[in-house]
């Protein structure tokens, strides 16, 4: 999903970070942890991690999206009276410390991805139905939450599983239908989603997305080895979504999670001629003053000013994240180029990251099963460095997490499944 840049002072004294995941039973209550967990030392993000309460209904979250330190917006699914399944929004004014459920369509079966730009706007995509068959669906609020709507789908939609919008509240989308993944789009939060360019014929699934502004946009995505096994690539859109194509690596690859872009990117820029001036005409004219159009970068494959995130795990087997080791590549220039970060061992596979304050978080599953299934990485560098994530600090948590979105160095929210957690700065 896509992240709001605010960048903070890497010096700050007292660090928020706010782990939160669901209890995910029928039962209601949360669970807790058995001992607190401590960011390491030298890491920016410090503090004791406590347990914290979610609505009794949440089964489990998929992705958060923070547009301030203190409100966010969760979206998951959750257990109805009747014990049937079904899609569930959650709302935090407190910076994760307590959240609410939101009312949404009942139609809604299930919401992978959402993006919210400010404390009014948001927009979450899934399916409707628990078939996993589709149709898919998108609802956005204008309201923070007090109503949310289901605006119309181009026909075909068969599952929206990535979302990006931007401050000017124009959006972005990725979807499957018969043909394959393609780009929904929308200039405004709520207003009519159009059909964009699909992506390339061999691209099996979209991931996650990631735009900089209403032109650029990176996804990663997986493309098909044979049934049960998959590698992962970024695709790349530098017109809005209306076409689509595979940038070089990352290398290694193999299940694709998260993506985070931040940055301008470079644009053509045109040289124009001087005006026309009343001087007498030489009696041997220059040559007419001409246009002329750089392209930067030379690089094709390049998009300057450009600087991307990626994590996944190296396993290339679906089902089997915990077989692999996670992966985390950087790109300084939109995809051409790639370098791989060291990860520290006990991450097995990182689902997702945020890089909204400068620094970066990834979080997925640990290496072991118990008592480390979930692991949340933070690092004081920004990611794009030829050395990245070298502070890292690991957080095991008890099972997966698998969303993060963080609105400034001094707050971070992660979701996931089966516990929640609170980090008071210490």
């Amino acid at each position: 999903m896509a992240q709001r840049r605010t960048r903070v002072s890497a010096g700050l004294a007292v660090a928020v970070l706010t782990l939160v995941a669901t209890a995910c039973s029928t039962s209601g209550g949360p669970a807790t942890s058995s001992s607190a967990s401590t960011l390491a030392a030298g890491s920016p993000w410090r503090g004791t991690f406590s347990a914290a309460a979610l609505p009794p209904s949440v089964q489990t979250l998929s992705a958060v999206s923070c547009p301030t330190a203190q409100r966010c917006w969760a979206v998951g699914r959750s257990t109805g009276p009747s014990g049937a399944s079904g899609a569930t929004v959650v709302a935090t004014v407190d910076g994760g410390a307590t959240w609410s459920t939101q009312t949404i369509p009942g139609v809604v079966g299930f919401l992978a991805d959402l993006s919210c730009t400010d404390v009014r706007h948001c927009t979450a995509v899934g399916q409707v139905g628990q078939s996993g068959a589709g149709p898919g669906t998108i609802v956005t609020t204008t309201d923070g939450g007090s109503t949310w709507t289901l605006p119309a789908l181009p026909p075909g939609t068969a599952d929206v599983t990535a979302v990006a919008c931007l401050p000017d509240l124009h959006c972005t989308a990725l979807a499957t239908g018969a043909g394959g993944v393609s780009a929904l789009v929308s200039t405004r939060t709520g207003a009519p989603w159009v059909a964009g360019g699909p992506l390339p014929a061999n691209v099996r699934s979209a991931t996650a997305l990631s735009c900089t502004d209403d032109l650029h946009c990176w996804a990663t995505v997986s493309l098909p080895v044979d049934s049960a096994h998959v590698t992962g690539a970024v695709a790349r859109t530098t017109d809005g979504g209306a076409t689509w194509s595979l940038v070089p690596g990352p290398p290694g690859l193999g299940i694709p999670g998260g993506i985070s872009c931040h940055g301008k990117a470079a644009l053509p820029f045109t040289s124009v001629a001087a005006p026309a001036t009343t001087a007498p005409i030489p009696a041997t004219a220059p040559t007419a003053p001409t246009t002329t159009t750089t392209t930067a970068p030379v690089d094709p494959t390049a998009v300057a000013g450009v600087s991307c995130v990626v994590v996944g795990t190296t396993t290339t087997t679906l089902g089997t994240s915990r077989a692999g080791h996670a992966l985390i590549e950087t790109t300084p220039d939109g995809g051409a180029s790639w370098v791989q970060a060291t990860v520290p061992s006990a991450a097995a596979d990182l689902v997702t990251v945020s890089c909204s304050a400068g620094p970066c978080v990834a979080v997925g599953t640990a290496v072991a099963a118990v008592p480390q299934a979930g692991i949340a990485i933070a690092t004081s560098a920004d990611g794009t460095a030829a050395a990245p994530w070298r502070q890292a600090a690991v957080v095991p948590v008890a099972l997966p997490l698998t969303g993060v979105s963080c609105a400034s160095l001094a707050a971070c929210v992660a979701v996931g499944e089966s516990i929640a957690l609170h980090l008071a700065g210490g």
